[in-house]
């Protein structure tokens, strides 16, 4: 089951929506970070370890990460 594990929001203006940069990451990258909850390494190499999209609203952001094959840290930085 696809899905967005976490969601961290680097922008700097809030309330811009129409138009960010939507990056997703697979989530168990942060298996090493201190105090971070832990996700499984998937065995399938189909899963997505990085991808972005530029110019999309943070609807779009959310359902195209939810498409993905694996779990996933969505990231929304200023575009």
């Amino acid at each position: 089951m696809a899905m967005i594990l976490n969601i961290i929001d680097n922008r700097k203006r809030q309330n811009r929506w129409k138009s960010v940069h939507a990056t997703v990451e697979a989530t168990w990258h942060d298996n090493d970070v201190a105090d971070a909850d832990q996700v499984d390494r998937p065995n399938d190499e189909e899963y997505v370890l990085f991808e972005e999209r530029h110019m999309i609203s943070v609807t779009d952001a959310i359902l195209w990460a939810s498409e993905l094959a694996a779990p996933v840290t969505l990231y929304l930085r200023d575009d």
